[in-house]
C-alpha cells in the first residue's frame, strides 16, 4: 500500500475513535492539508478534510472555509469509520 494510502487510513482512524480532540484534530489537518501526492501528510490532510466535510455538510468543500464551528463527535467518528471501510473495500 502506498504512503499516502496508510497515512489517509490512519488519519481516518485517528478521527473515528476521536472525542475531546476532535475539533482541534479537523483543524491541524485543515491547516496543513494540500492537495499535494508528493507529500503523503499533507494528501492525507487533504482528503480528510475533503471527504469529511462533504459527508458532514452535504456539499462540497468551499474555497472560502471558515473553520469547522462545532461538529457532533459521534457524527464525524461514524464518517470517519465508514469512509475507512470504504476504503477498505476499494483495495
Amino acid at each position: 500500500m502506498k504512503s499516502t494510502e496508510l497515512e489517509y487510513r490512519a488519519k481516518l482512524t485517528e478521527l473515528a475513535f476521536a472525542n475531546g480532540s476532535l475539533k482541534r484534530v479537523l483543524e491541524d489537518f485543515t491547516e496543513k492539508a494540500a492537495e499535494n501526492p508528493d507529500s503523503p501528510h499533507a494528501m492525507a490532510n487533504w482528503r480528510i478534510v475533503r471527504n469529511v466535510y462533504r459527508e458532514v455538510y452535504e456539499e462540497e468543500f468551499p474555497d472560502n472555509f471558515a473553520g469547522w464551528g462545532y461538529v457532533d463527535p459521534s457524527k464525524v467518528n461514524r464518517i470517519a469509520r465508514d469512509l475507512l471501510e470504504r476504503n477498505t473495500l476499494s483495495q
